[in-house]
């Protein structure tokens, strides 16, 4: 690939704050906050809460975890704990709509929660492996589903009262991952073929050419410029990458990548699913984000933040992280 590689320097915490916040926004507090703590277990008590005023922080980091299956809440500039979302099955991958209302892909289908809120105020049902909003009508929701004893179930669209079928999976991404898409055309997703071989990247149009090669596929999202498809392990090395590619009819054409690395493992890094954030929530994104967000399932109970698009080391450590981060997105407030 040809990468670019960040010289890996952590920034100051001024500088991190600046970036994490964007420019002209106030500092963010704590003192700690580019201090990698020991992890801390988290204890499922059953009920769902979220501190008073959370739906007036400006940005909000959702992480799914494996290991409780709850979904932890977090200021996303300071890395506070402010809530925890319980009763879901198994969940992961999620997403963002324009208006900051966070889906969450679980086996029992896609849970929709308003920005800071604690309970739930949509419910898809399906076993869902990711989501993304259609760029095209802002109002309908995309999720990849498993059909067991055959391929992947189409993507559904979700338009609140009524969805259809959207696409089929083919023998090229007979396996598909979460889905992305740009602020226009086809919804875009790498999948592993039926029968194996060479991971494939394909869009309800049909099977799309790309030079590079990925050999772990991942989800696909919007960084604001370009696409950016998930590469978790390159070249066979644990490294995660993020491919950044424009789309020109069938072709993708590649316009840089991310390496993500972690001194937590020597370096090495395995990225379920790198949230790129921006300015605003995915879709209204004009500009590239400047940060990428992922939990590190090589270093249990790690959630990094890393500068994009240069990659390198974390420029800040979640201090109290989940044990087995799955999935994570970070609302914008509306």
């Amino acid at each position: 690939m040809n990468g670019r590689r960040s010289d890996g320097a952590a920034l100051s915490l001024c500088g991190a704050l600046l970036l994490l916040n964007g420019c002209g926004a106030g500092p963010a507090s704590p003192a700690t906050a580019l201090t990698p703590l020991a992890p801390q277990a988290h204890s499922d008590h059953g009920q769902s809460w979220m501190k008073p005023g959370a739906t007036k922080i400006a940005k909000l980091l959702y992480v799914s975890d494996l290991a409780t299956n709850d979904v932890y809440v977090y200021d996303y500039a300071s890395g506070e704990a402010v809530g925890k979302l319980t009763g879901l099955d198994q969940p992961g991958a999620q997403c963002v709509d324009l208006f900051g209302n966070v889906f969450i892909a679980t086996a029992q289908g896609l849970v929709g929660y308003h920005h800071g809120g604690q309970h739930p105020f949509r419910t898809f049902p399906g076993v869902a492996k990711g989501c993304v909003m259609h760029a095209n009508t802002y109002s309908v929701l995309l999720a990849g589903g498993l059909n067991r004893g055959g391929p992947d179930q189409d993507c559904t669209y979700y338009k609140y009262h009524k969805n259809i079928n959207c696409w089929q999976s083919s023998t090229a991404c007979y396996t598909m991952w979460a889905i992305g898409s740009g602020r226009t055309g086809p919804q875009v997703a790498e999948g592993e073929p039926s029968g194996g071989g060479a991971v494939g990247v394909c869009s309800n149009f049909g099977t799309l050419s790309f030079a590079q090669t990925i050999y772990s596929p991942g989800p696909v999202m919007w960084d604001g410029k370009y696409l950016a498809l998930t590469n978790q392990e390159v070249g066979g090395a644990r490294q995660t990458v993020i491919d950044q590619a424009s789309l020109s009819g069938s072709t993708l054409t590649s316009q840089g990548a991310t390496y993500l690395a972690d001194p937590c493992d020597a370096g090495s890094t395995q990225v379920a699913q790198p949230f790129i954030v921006g300015t605003k929530n995915t879709l209204r994104n004009k500009q590239q984000g400047t940060v990428v967000v992922g939990g590190n399932a090589l270093c249990p109970g790690t959630f990094d933040y890393w500068k994009y698009p240069a990659g390198g080391d974390p420029i800040m450590t979640l201090p109290s992280a989940p044990k087995k981060p799955s999935g994570d997105s970070v609302s914008i407030a509306p």
